[in-house]
């Protein structure tokens, strides 16, 4: 006959367990194996549970962060013309071009032109003296060609355009890339 008690802060009762025969070392070896392994168990399951719920929550932020590359994505391939047309115009409102630096631009386009018989530059009215003057006087030549120069009321100030037997030049183009070049030297 085996007794069990517990023993409390205070003994009220003391129990016998009758038929129980007292636990051997194998039975006790096999109880605590099985208890390990249980355990052991237990702790694998844990585990996977918590890895399988780490999946999820990355395989969600993965799905948010694709589809928010792909709205960004699509956005910029819509509106990458406009973006950039938005910086460039920005850029050369800040630095716009002196009368010196368009008449040295068209120096430097005309210098390609040498060939040509006849060459024909269009400027803004506001413009047209001021660099026809600055371009006579810097003693642009030309090959046996002759320049003539024409004011252009659809051209505002700083652009221009140079129209020869070999070709044409929007300036308006070469300016304001020279601009964002100039603009972004300086930055």
């Amino acid at each position: 006959m085996q007794i069990k008690f517990a023993i409390p802060t205070k003994i009220t009762k003391i129990e016998r367990i009758e038929n129980k025969p007292p636990l051997d070392s194998k039975q006790f070896d096999e109880g605590f194996h099985a208890g390990y392994q249980a355990g052991k168990w237990q702790a694998a399951l844990e585990q996977k549970k918590w890895i399988d719920a780490q999946k999820m929550e990355w395989q969600k932020s993965l799905q948010a962060l694709t589809s928010l590359h792909q709205e960004s994505r699509a956005l910029i391939a819509s509106d990458f013309p406009e973006l950039i047309q938005l910086i460039t115009d920005k850029l050369l409102r800040k630095n716009p071009f002196t009368h010196q630096q368009i008449a040295e631009e068209i120096q430097s386009l005309l210098r390609d032109l040498s060939e040509a018989q006849s060459i024909r530059i269009e400027c803004s009215p506001l413009d047209l003296e001021s660099i026809q003057n600055i371009c006579e006087k810097t003693g642009m030549i030309l090959g046996q060609g002759t320049i003539q120069w024409k004011s252009n009321h659809d051209l505002t100030a700083g652009e221009y355009r140079i129209h020869s037997d070999l070709g044409s030049i929007d300036g308006r183009l070469q300016l304001k890339l020279a601009k964002l070049k100039l603009a972004l030297d300086q930055s």
